[in-house]
């Protein structure tokens, strides 16, 4: 399997799991089955993905947990890897703790990951507040697969009553009404969802959308957190590509 380990990475941290100030592990798959227009990762060619077998990511892991505990499992799409059941194992047995970030298209994975406990927190990222927009942003000509795949994967993480943040890409197009709209939907999923949303990190492919500022953003976000209290402490927000390094830049409002 072609893997990038990138050890000592930031992501952001819900309370009771892991201290907001530990870095990460970063685990990246090399392939994904969506296109999204906001996002360079399949239209790049320069990152370095090599070759690792099962017995090589155990020596990793074994290394790395002396680092830290967490490991995030990212892509690309990570549940298209065959071998991710193996390799969470791997990491449980270290006692480490996994993060996934994953777009939900494969609910029949995320279930039999939530059946054999090897995930302690997920991250789904949601393309669109509606279908058609999940659609136009996602890429592909599925919608099924973007969409109601990934409410059901949604809702099977919430039913077990675990904790799952939903990520949901803005640019300056965004506005209060589409954030009520957004947390609307999270509501209608579940009462243990965090909103976060990640303003657009411009790359040489989406020259079309530009991102939020933060002004304008953090008017937005506190005027919500005064009329919606029960997202109070449930909404995390990402402006900048920094806060892949630094952890102060991660916002929770």
């Amino acid at each position: 399997m072609k893997l990038k380990i990138v050890k000592n990475y930031y992501a952001p941290k819900i309370p009771g799991i892991i201290d907001p100030d530990e870095k990460l592990h970063c685990v990246v798959w090399n392939n994904c089955n969506f296109r999204c227009t906001y996002c360079d990762f399949w239209q790049r060619d320069d990152i370095v993905f090599k070759e690792i077998s099962l017995e090589q990511f155990e020596i990793v892991v074994r290394y790395l947990v002396k680092y830290g505990k967490g490991f995030k499992f990212t892509g690309g799409e990570p549940c298209l890897n065959p071998q991710l059941d193996a390799m969470l194992r791997i990491v449980k047995k270290y006692d480490g703790i996994v993060f996934l970030d994953t777009n939900g298209s494969l609910p029949s994975r995320v279930a039999s990951l939530i059946d054999n406990k090897l995930v302690d927190i997920y991250a789904i990222s949601i393309k669109g507040l509606n279908k058609a927009e999940a659609l136009q942003r996602s890429g592909i000509t599925n919608p099924k697969c973007c969409w109601d795949n990934v409410i059901t994967s949604i809702q099977q993480i919430t039913e077990r009553n675990m904790t799952i943040i939903a990520t949901y890409v803005i640019d300056q197009s965004f506005c209060y009404e589409k954030l009520e709209k957004y947390a609307s939907l999270l509501l209608s999923l579940g009462n243990t969802v965090y909103l976060k949303l990640n303003n657009l990190m411009p790359n040489d492919y989406n020259h079309a959308m530009q991102p939020m500022p933060y002004e304008s953003i953090s008017v937005i976000l506190q005027t919500f957190i005064k009329q919606y209290s029960e997202f109070h402490n449930r909404v995390i927000y990402i402006h900048e590509k920094q806060a892949v390094t630094n952890h102060k830049q991660i916002r929770f409002f």
